[in-house]
């Protein structure tokens, strides 16, 4: 789950360096697929821009055979 979740926030990192951020962060699992979802609102005084980034990784739900 690390790997994917950064690889969604370097999607928004230049963008958001230095301001303010607020939002929401979505993990999903289906089978082998993990995926999460990062939503920022970005700014200086109001949230005025929006950032979405998307990470997604294989994991196998059972280590061994």
């Amino acid at each position: 789950m690390a790997g994917a979740t950064r690889e969604a926030l370097s999607q928004i990192m230049n963008k958001a360096m230095g301001l303010n951020i607020g939002g929401k962060i979505g993990i999903a699992r289906q089978d082998d697929h993990l995926s999460v979802a990062i939503f920022f609102g970005i700014g200086l005084l109001h949230l005025d821009e929006v950032a979405v980034g998307l990470g997604h990784r294989v994991a196998p739900k059972e280590v061994g055979g």
